[in-house]
């Protein structure tokens, strides 16, 4: 007996093939507590299954920057060297961390509260593609860079320097144009 065999790469695949096979699919709809899809299907007509995706390991949408904070201890040196140095806890997790824009003023809030000056490196997304995972962390999805430590002039299209003053940190940063 002659079977045909197709391969199975993940779950996903594994699912999709049982519903489009053995099932009518009901369009996606999102999640309504997160970027999520829902798919909801009837297994030959007697069972309804509900199938929740998520979103783990990509952006929510791609962004144009990220973005490396810094404490005012570790300023970025002037001219940009084409790797600065890693901060230990970049160092320690074998990849740089990195923030959309969105995320940019909770992450200074919660890693840099007693920080009363930061700089901000903005790098360009396409510069650093390749290299970006998307990776759950905390509390939502960050973009870790793995490339061995590289992020310096080729990288950084512009540093700030940001004084937080009476506010914390994501009250001073939220809402700035800068941050896009």
């Amino acid at each position: 007996m002659e079977r045909n065999w197709h391969p199975v790469h993940n779950a996903v695949d594994a699912i999709s093939m049982a519903v489009h096979r053995y099932t009518s699919l009901r369009p996606p709809r999102t999640h309504p507590h997160q970027q999520n899809k829902v798919f909801e299907f009837a297994l030959q007509g007697a069972i309804t299954v509900t199938l929740v995706t998520a979103n783990y390991g990509r952006a929510p949408e791609t962004p144009k920057y990220l973005y490396k904070i810094l404490p005012s201890s570790a300023p970025p040196p002037t001219p940009l060297p084409s790797a600065l140095p890693l901060s230990p806890l970049d160092s320690t997790d074998g990849y740089i961390h990195l923030s959309t824009a969105a995320q940019t003023p909770a992450t200074a809030n919660r890693f840099f509260a007693n920080e009363t000056t930061l700089y901000i490196l903005k790098v360009e997304y396409t510069r650093v593609a390749a290299d970006v995972k998307w990776e759950e962390a905390g509390s939502g999805i960050f973009a870790h860079l793995y490339n061995g430590g590289k992020l310096g002039i080729h990288e950084i299209v512009d540093v700030k320097q940001w004084e937080k003053g009476d506010q914390d940190w994501k009250t001073s940063l939220d809402g700035v144009a800068w941050l896009e």
